[in-house]
């Protein structure tokens, strides 16, 4: 206090100081001014910056809080310079808490709080998923055996087993019975399904002889109750050619491709095996499916008694075997028979045949001019000999002229 300078004075200009100092700081620097600082009592506390796009800047140490992440996988600490990492929690940890998401597949982006429902392409709990569509098309129902590939079928739409009996990896083909042709699926326990691939724009085609015939629409066959095993085939002994199936201790139903069902223990000789597959209680065995399906095949063909076979450049040719049976015997020669009188008969003329033998069946050969009412026969007389024999029923003698007659012995195997 300055001399002469009053008490009450004094105080005022103490106070006008103190008031100024006050109003100039505007802001409180708790690290430097603050001591033993309890927020415990605040009404509200937010340490972290909060939002849902993360500062493309920061500083080691920085929080953030990111509000649209889910419970446990929210708050971010700066580990380096820009980079955000998730604090107080793995990113499995994380996963129970996505609200919404029970039983659903999430797929990371590579933020581990950054979790998305995987759309729609599997179904069912993370411990037991079916698989419904890959790159957004549909899966088949039907389960693949173990090794086979799922292979697109633009008839059906759909993503489906290369065949249900077969076994190879997923590098394409590689077995003749992991074609698509007439292939057999086991689609649940009383239904398969035969030719699925089949359809007007890549029918299913079959070679009977020379000719090739076209299936374009599949066929299901349905288990009856019963325990046995059907046998599948194409039949090409009716037009146009069916699916034909045998059942033994089981009599199936079948529709599609003109099938037909009988009974049998085997396949028939002169059919095309597609497959067989076993049945028990009346539901089809999960590995009852035997392949048939071949293309390589061959015929062999053998010559009986009196034939020939003859194979050159994929023909066959069968034939007599003329080294055992001679296809016929036949001679000609010319007689002159004398005057015949009415109702009697010449006497017997002959016709040398090599190789007639008695008992032989001779077929004549008259002469075309042969005089009316002239009538004859011929018969093996002997060893290489045909006797010839006219009578004569015209009413009045006639003179035949000479002329030529043919003997024939046909031989039959």
């Amino acid at each position: 206090m300055q001399e002469g300078m009053d008490m009450k004075t004094y105080r005022w200009i103490a106070l006008t100081a103190l008031a100024s100092a006050v109003m100039a700081q505007t802001r409180v620097d708790l690290r430097t001014q603050g001591k033993s600082v309890d927020f415990s009592a605040a009404t509200a506390t937010k340490p972290a910056k909060t939002g849902t796009v993360f500062p493309s800047t920061c500083s080691v140490g920085e929080m953030y809080f990111k509000t649209d992440a889910g419970a446990g996988a929210n708050l971010y600490a700066c580990t380096a310079t820009n980079i955000w990492s998730l604090e107080g929690g793995s990113g499995t940890s994380s996963l129970p808490a996505m609200i919404g998401n029970t039983n659903r597949v999430l797929s990371n982006n590579g933020t581990a709080a950054d979790w998305r429902l995987v759309g729609g392409d599997v179904t069912g709990s993370p411990d037991n998923l079916s698989v419904t569509g890959l790159r957004g098309r549909i899966v088949s129902v039907a389960a693949p055996a173990g090794g086979q590939a799922l292979v697109w079928n633009s008839s059906t739409v759909q993503w489906e087993p290369q065949n249900q009996s077969g076994s190879g990896g997923s590098g394409g083909v590689i077995m003749a019975s992991q074609f698509g042709d007439l292939a057999a699926s086991r689609v649940n326990n009383n239904v398969l399904t035969v030719g699925a691939n089949c359809s007007a724009a890549t029918p299913c085609n079959v070679r009977l002889g020379e000719a090739t015939a076209q299936f374009t629409t599949s066929a299901t066959i349905t288990a009856i109750t019963g325990d046995g095993i059907i046998r599948a085939f194409i039949d090409g002994s009716v037009s146009p050619p069916i699916l034909r199936v045998r059942g033994s201790g089981i009599t199936p139903s079948c529709i599609g491709m003109n099938c037909a069902v009988d009974a049998g223990v085997a396949f028939p000789t002169d059919s095309i095996p597609l497959f067989t597959w076993t049945a028990s209680g009346g539901s089809w065995d999960a590995l009852g499916g035997v392949d048939y399906r071949a293309f390589l095949s061959t015929l062999r063909v053998v010559g009986g008694p009196g034939l020939s076979v003859v194979s050159l450049n994929g023909t066959v040719t069968a034939g007599v075997d003329a080294t055992s049976v001679p296809n016929y015997l036949t001679a000609l020669a010319t007689i002159n028979f004398p005057s015949i009188a009415n109702g009697l008969c010449a006497t017997e003329q002959t016709i040398t045949l090599p190789g007639a033998a008695a008992g032989d069946s001779v077929a004549p050969g008259w002469p075309g001019a042969l005089e009316s009412g002239l009538i004859g026969n011929m018969r093996v007389s002997a060893a290489n000999t045909v006797s010839v024999r006219l009578c004569n029923l015209s009413g009045s003698a006639v003179d035949p002229a000479s002329a030529l007659f043919r003997a024939t012995i046909v031989r039959s195997f």
